[in-house]
Parts: C-alpha cells; sequence; structure tokens
C-alpha cells in the first residue's frame, strides 16, 4: 500500500468509534463537536474560563447585572436597618428614598465617597465597609478578567469556504483551499496540518489519516496562502469523485499554529471543510494583484471565490 495511504492516525482524541456522528467533528469556529456527559455541572464548569471565552456583549451585559445585584442587595440591607441611620439622605416618598439609598450603595461600592450621605451606628458602618471591601475585590476581579480578555491571543484566521479539486501541474489535480491572517498584524513560522476523516464501511469505524501538502510550513503571511494536496497514487483520496467524498463521510481537519510577534506567543486555529464543502472541477480566482505604484494588495473579500471548470 502507499506510503500516505498507511499514514493512519488517531492521535486527534476523538476515538474511532464515531461511525454514527453525522454532524462534523470540528465545527469552523474551531471548537469541537464532542459534549461530556456523566459528571455533575460543578465538576466540569470552570468559571475563570467561561468569563473569558465569553462574548464582549454577554461579559458587559454579566458585569452591568452583577453590580446592579450587588448594590441592590445592599440597597435592601441599608432599607432593613432603616434609612434613619443614613445622614444626609433627601427624598420626599419612598422611591426617592429607594434610589437615594441606591446610589449611596454604588458609591460605598466604589469607593467615591461623595460626602453627603454617611452611615451612622455601628451596624451600618459594618455594612458600609463590608461593601467597600466587596467593591475593592469585585474590580479586582474584573480587572484580572479584562487584562486575561485582552492580553490571550488568538489566531484570527480567514478561511476559505470551500475548499477546491483543482488542476495541478505535478499530479495531475489536487485539493486546495485558502486562508489569510484577518488582521495587521506579524504572524512568524506559521505551519499547516491537514488531517483527513472518513468512515470505513467494512469496520464501522472513523478512519483518521494525514495528508502531505505541497508547502505545509511558511515563514511569514503577508497575503493568502493556497494549502495545495496534491492527488496522486500515495494520497488517500486517489480516485476518489464527490459522491465518494459523501459516500465516505469526508472530513478535513486543519490544524494550524503560528508565532504571533504582537504577544511573543504560540497562536493556534482550527477549522474543517465537510464534504459537501469541497467542490470538484473548480479553481480559486486571483485576489493578488498591483496597483499602478506598482504595490502589490491582496482583496482578503473574495479569498472564498472561484470558478467552475
Amino acid at each position: 500500500m502507499a506510503e500516505e495511504k498507511n499514514n493512519q492516525t488517531n492521535e486527534l482524541g476523538f476515538g474511532s468509534k464515531t461511525a454514527n456522528q453525522k454532524a462534523r467533528l470540528l465545527n469552523q469556529d474551531g471548537s469541537f463537536n464532542m459534549s461530556k456527559k456523566g459528571l455533575s455541572r460543578m465538576e466540569t464548569f470552570n468559571l475563570f474560563h467561561h468569563l473569558i471565552h465569553l462574548s464582549i456583549f454577554k461579559f458587559v451585559v454579566l458585569i452591568i447585572g452583577v453590580f446592579i445585584a450587588i448594590n441592590a442587595l445592599f440597597t435592601g440591607i441599608y432599607l432593613l436597618i432603616g434609612t434613619n441611620h443614613l445622614m444626609g439622605l433627601v427624598y420626599n416618598d419612598w422611591i426617592d428614598q429607594l434610589y437615594e439609598t441606591f446610589f449611596f450603595s454604588t458609591q460605598t461600592f466604589t469607593t467615591v465617597g461623595y460626602g453627603r450621605v454617611n452611615p451612622v451606628g455601628i451596624l451600618t458602618n459594618v455594612v458600609s465597609a463590608t461593601e467597600a471591601l466587596t467593591g475593592l475585590m469585585s474590580f479586582a476581579v474584573i480587572t484580572g478578567l479584562i487584562y486575561g480578555r485582552f492580553s490571550k491571543p488568538k489566531a484570527n484566521i480567514l478561511y476559505s469556504k470551500n475548499a477546491v479539486i483543482a488542476p495541478f501541474v505535478r499530479t495531475g489535480k489536487a485539493l486546495m483551499f485558502r486562508l489569510a491572517n484577518k488582521l495587521d498584524t506579524n504572524l512568524l513560522d506559521l505551519e499547516v496540518r491537514l488531517i483527513i476523516a472518513y468512515l470505513d464501511k467494512n469496520s464501522g469505524n472513523r478512519i483518521f489519516g494525514s495528508l502531505q501538502l505541497e508547502i505545509d510550513k511558511v515563514s511569514f503571511l503577508p497575503s493568502a496562502w493556497t494549502l495545495v494536496h496534491g492527488i496522486d497514487e500515495k494520497s488517500t483520496i486517489y480516485g476518489w469523485t464527490a459522491d465518494d467524498f459523501i459516500k465516505n463521510e469526508l472530513e478535513l481537519l486543519i490544524v494550524f499554529k503560528a508565532f504571533d510577534e504582537t504577544f511573543s506567543q504560540n497562536v493556534n486555529n482550527r477549522f474543517s471543510y465537510k464534504a459537501n464543502e469541497i467542490v470538484s472541477n473548480a479553481k480559486f480566482k486571483q485576489i493578488l494583484f498591483t496597483d499602478e505604484m506598482g504595490n502589490s494588495y491582496v482583496e482578503l473579500d473574495r479569498i472564498s471565490e472561484y470558478e467552475l471548470l
């Protein structure tokens, strides 16, 4: 058997007994389409990890919600103690009393302390001191979370929506897909692995193997990068048709890693193509051009454009 066809691997950690899974193994946002069951929520949940990976909108809403909830709690405590222990409150009715107490709570929580309202009595002062300490600890945690979110390196890689089977001089035809760096940051020492996952109808197991790329490492990525797997006798997909891709439930898994010069750290990224996202007898359109001054530019909004042959 040819060398590449023997290059099968199960090192991805999915296991071979995933034959009944019809959905993709790897979501296109890089997350794994595999859930964990059998343990309690407390055993599998990591609060820091959850907060770091929340969307910005959800994170901001959560912070505002927690801020309001904590101050509402202390507002209730002050009202139970009695607002006569808060000197300087100005109110005409219970609504004025409520929001005056609430905003005193926010001033204490943030340690602003405007000075017009001050607590009187041991119990009220103990509650105020406790709230001030809670505020200091809360802002320390929030600062750490915000720093963690902004300092976390992330590879913002743009992939073509489809892979194509295109003509190729060396082997007659090849599997190709494109990627580019979305940001104006410098990525160094880039490396890509292309892994194939397909269903073995005889054993009922899912087979994993590596597909050799013509070039799997580059030093820089100022433009777009077209990854090419030449389909010859050594290729696992040699002789496969578009129907074979569907029948064998093919999925291409892309593992990307590089060194981010901004953060001075390694970054990783993952992507996948299902069989119906591989277009046969097509080629990508040109996206690299030169302007009138002789400067090169790449049109990333056209990275997925292809033409049928």
